[in-house]
C-alpha cells in the first residue's frame, strides 16, 4: 500500500497568535477526522508535525507554478530560481534532481546532464530516470543505459511501468534515427 502525507492549509489550521482554546478546538477536529478514517479501514498511521522549521515564502511558489499547463520558459526559470534558493536554504539531493529538470526546460539538455551527473546518486532509480530523460535524442544508448539502471532499482509496479515505457519508446527513437 501506498503511504501519503496529508497537509492542511487554510483558515482552519494553526496560525501564529491562536488562542490555546482556538488550537485545543482545532486538535480535536483533527482527532476526530483520524479516528473516523482509521473506523472506515482508511488510516494506516499518523505523526504530528510541529509549526516549526524553514519555509519559504512568498507569491511564486514551486507548487504554484507546477499548477500553470503552459510549458513556458517563464513557468522554468521561475521554478528553475525558486529551487536555486531551496537550496541554498537547505540541501536535498532529491530537490537538487528537480533542480535538474528545471535546469534542462531553462537551458537545455546537455547542461542539464552536466548538472545531474555531478549529484551522482548512482542508486536511485530517480537519478537513472532524470538521466535516462536528459539523454534520450542526444544519445539514446547512454539513454536507455540509464533507464535499464532505473528500472533495475525502481520498487514500485508503476514506477518500473513507467520506466518500461520509456525503454521502449527510446528504442523506437534509436531505431528510427539509425
Amino acid at each position: 500500500m501506498e503511504k501519503f502525507m496529508l497537509l492542511f492549509r487554510g483558515s482552519d489550521v494553526y496560525q501564529p497568535g491562536q488562542s490555546p482554546e482556538d488550537l485545543q478546538t482545532l486538535k480535536q477536529k483533527l482527532i476526530h477526522w483520524v479516528v473516523d478514517l482509521h473506523n472506515k479501514g482508511v488510516h494506516v498511521a499518523s505523526e504530528p508535525l510541529e509549526p516549526t522549521g524553514k519555509q519559504v515564502s512568498g507569491t511564486k511558489k514551486t507548487a504554484y507554478w507546477h499548477t500553470i499547463k503552459a510549458d513556458t520558459k517563464e513557468k522554468w526559470e521561475n521554478i528553475l530560481q525558486l529551487y536555486n534558493h531551496l537550496l541554498l536554504i537547505e540541501y536535498s539531493p532529491i530537490a537538487a534532481l528537480n533542480r535538474t529538470y528545471a535546469l534542462a526546460k531553462v537551458n537545455g539538455k546537455k547542461e542539464a546532464i552536466i548538472e545531474a551527473e555531478k549529484i551522482n546518486l548512482t542508486d536511485n532509480h530517480l537519478y537513472h530516470s532524470l538521466l535516462g530523460e536528459l539523454y534520450t535524442d542526444i544519445d539514446n544508448t547512454a539513454a536507455i543505459s540509464h533507464l535499464q539502471n532505473a528500472l533495475a532499482l525502481a520498487r514500485s509496479t508503476a514506477d518500473k511501468t513507467l520506466i518500461s515505457n520509456k525503454i521502449l519508446e527510446c528504442r523506437q527513437k534509436k531505431t528510427s534515427a539509425c
